[in-house]
């Protein structure tokens, strides 16, 4: 049997360690947008691109546990409200920014992927789920087809990330800051 304190030892660490790369994050974009302003403006897309995905799994994991067994205490109930809404508000934010700077291609073609796919396909599917755990009623899909759904669900945000930062390369290409090592 499982501990039933493992899904809230998990989120706890998890957000321990997002807090911290969060942290990490948000230095090197403000040096970056010093030393150029349309890249790191991009850089800063990409960090929201990234909340929006820690938001999104941090939810998937709450299911995950609901679904596996685990009931939801309502602190974690109201958790799974707030990270739909961090969800969003990721969202709202990303596109805002993205008209700010003019809509770059290789990031108006992921907005218009992640759109398509993760908003209209799969945020009303988290969306069912997250209804259901909040009003007590069965789940419209099993822990297994679940955990088999919700990897490839939440790689439909990531096109937004891998875009700002190419486009945020092709833009500081001019600069003046050296190029990371490469691993």
């Amino acid at each position: 049997m499982r501990d039933a304190q493992l899904p809230a030892a998990v989120n706890a660490e998890l957000a321990a360690l997002s807090n911290g790369l969060g942290t990490d994050i948000a230095l090197a974009s403000a040096q970056v947008e010093r030393q150029n302003p349309a890249a790191g403006a991009l850089v800063d897309i990409a960090n929201l691109g990234m909340s929006m995905r820690d938001a999104a799994g941090k939810r998937s994991t709450t299911l995950s546990a609901w679904l596996g067994g685990h009931t939801l205490s309502p602190s974690e109930l109201n958790t799974l409200l707030i990270r739909t809404g961090q969800v969003q508000q990721a969202w709202i934010n990303t596109q805002n920014r993205a008209r700010e700077l003019g809509e770059p291609l290789q990031l108006t073609a992921a907005l218009d992927s992640v759109r398509s796919h993760f908003f209209d396909q799969n945020e009303p599917r988290y969306g069912t789920l997250v209804d259901a755990a909040l009003h007590g009623t069965p789940s419209p899909m099993s822990f297994a087809e679940y955990r088999a759904w919700t990897p490839a669900a939440l790689l439909t945000i990531q096109p937004i990330r891998i875009a700002a930062i190419s486009d945020a390369v092709e833009r500081g290409n001019g600069c003046s800051v050296p190029p990371a090592p490469r691993c």
